[in-house]
């Protein structure tokens, strides 16, 4: 066991931080694709295929995941070489993915939907997801929910529980973390 809760660090609440957005890059990629969702599981993910059903947008994915689409879906494998997914994720209505802290704070620091997902003795990722919906800013679903997503389902969901006004409070810190340096 590591020394660290013994030691007496000062400690302070800060925020979020995470990569720059582009603004015109976003807006090129929503006059591209049109509406979308963007999904990430991460290296971690043992996922075979995903099948979305109930939307018809685009559905961005990263390396891994074999999306099924229904309907007049398209679908976008982001290669792994894309530098700039954070911008995808920011052009996107509704994002899905693992709990990290990076897609976490790049989903709240562009005011995206996030929905996450359980995943069952991932300590982290459950403090994380509690967190997050206790403060209104995620819904999530559970990982063997994967196989088959129903997108109408995932909607009411976050309207059901998802209360703007928070997500809206969120802002890119990093400035605040440079000073506290």
């Amino acid at each position: 066991m590591l020394p660290a809760p013994k030691l007496n660090v000062p400690r302070k609440q800060i925020g979020f931080i995470c990569r720059r957005f582009d603004p015109d890059r976003i807006a090129a990629i929503k006059a591209q694709y049109g509406p979308s969702i963007f999904i990430t599981c991460g290296k971690s993910a043992d996922l075979n295929n995903i099948q979305i059903d109930n939307y018809d947008g685009t559905r961005f994915t990263t390396s891994g995941i074999n999306i099924t689409a229904t309907g007049n879906a398209t679908v976008v494998q982001l290669p792994v070489e894309t530098f700039d997914t954070h911008n995808y994720l920011a052009a996107s209505d509704i994002i899905i993915a693992k709990a990290g802290w990076g897609t976490i704070s790049e989903a709240l620091l562009s005011k995206r939907n996030l929905v996450l997902i359980e995943r069952e003795g991932v300590l982290e990722d459950t403090e994380n997801i509690e967190e997050l919906k206790r403060r209104g800013v995620a819904v999530s679903i559970k990982k063997s929910d994967l196989e088959r997503i129903d997108m109408q389902t995932i909607s009411d969901l976050i309207a059901e529980n998802i209360v703007r006004e928070n997500l809206d409070a969120y802002q890119n810190v990093v400035g605040d973390i440079l000073r506290e340096l």
